[in-house]
């Protein structure tokens, strides 16, 4: 299986700072690297000054890849902005990546009218553009999450198959905030399928070895199928890979999955 570089910055023009675009892509990049080694705290830091920094009259690009950057940050480290329903910008609720992160985020929290009003959204959001990559892998993921709490999980196992075999037809990675191939094995993980949970994670590490999350599922994985020879390793690569992150940024990540 080939190793790919997941794009989650893609070719983002004039990203966040009114800067030529290949500035603003290496600083873009750099963050999206900081998320992956565990420097969260320096990472929020750069993100409040992007805050600060985003013009008034900042583009909707501008503002949206901003967000982007800012759910890849909450759903690394499972952190989630609450947002009142009653606070919820026509912005906010057409952005898919966000429709996903209040999926999860009820998912987390064992809310489920909060996953099944995300998954159903994302479904008209998904109805209203049919020729969306984007929302062709985004959609199912919040899905299967209506139909792990609905009490259907391996109808959610089916959904995520089929994601993950359109995602690994695509030439190139569209920008995503979780690929198809992590919510897989994050959900068989959570309905308690550790072997194929393990199995997935390794293919999804195989396709973007630089993500740090599906390192941490391996670990809990392995665990939970009995593997203790493939999760003292996989923990030892992401204590590696977290060698200048912050202090327990390890623990941290390991708590933000559902295990069964």
């Amino acid at each position: 299986m080939r190793s790919l570089r997941w794009p989650l910055l893609g070719a983002i023009p004039y990203l966040l700072l009114l800067a030529a675009p290949a500035t603003a892509q290496d600083a873009a990049t750099e963050q999206y690297a900081r998320v992956q080694r565990g420097q969260w705290k320096e990472s929020n830091r750069w993100l409040q000054t992007q805050d600060r920094l985003l013009p008034a009259d900042a583009s909707l690009e501008q503002r949206r890849r901003k967000k982007e950057l800012e759910l890849d940050w909450q759903f690394t480290v499972g952190l989630f902005d609450q947002v009142p329903t009653r606070a919820r910008t026509p912005e906010m609720t057409s952005h898919p990546w966000t429709r996903l992160a209040w999926a999860i985020a009820g998912w987390n929290s064992a809310h489920p009218a909060e996953v099944r009003d995300n998954a159903e959204a994302l479904a008209a959001l998904r109805k209203a553009d049919p020729q969306s990559i984007e929302l062709q892998l985004i959609e199912p993921q919040a899905r299967a999450l209506k139909l792990v709490v609905n009490g259907l999980p391996d109808s959610a196992v089916a959904v995520l198959r089929e994601a993950t075999r359109l995602e690994a037809a695509q030439p190139e990675l569209p920008r995503l905030l979780r690929p198809a191939h992590e919510a897989l094995a994050e959900i068989l993980l959570a309905v308690g399928r550790a072997p194929e949970a393990q199995a997935a994670f390794e293919r999804a590490l195989a396709r973007t070895p630089e993500r740090a999350r599906p390192l941490a599922g391996l670990v809990l994985a392995a665990r939970a199928a009995g593997d203790t020879v493939a999760a003292d390793r996989a923990l030892a690569q992401l204590r590696t890979k977290f060698e200048r992150g912050d202090e327990l940024a390890t623990e941290r990540l390991l708590t933000t999955f559902r295990v069964k």
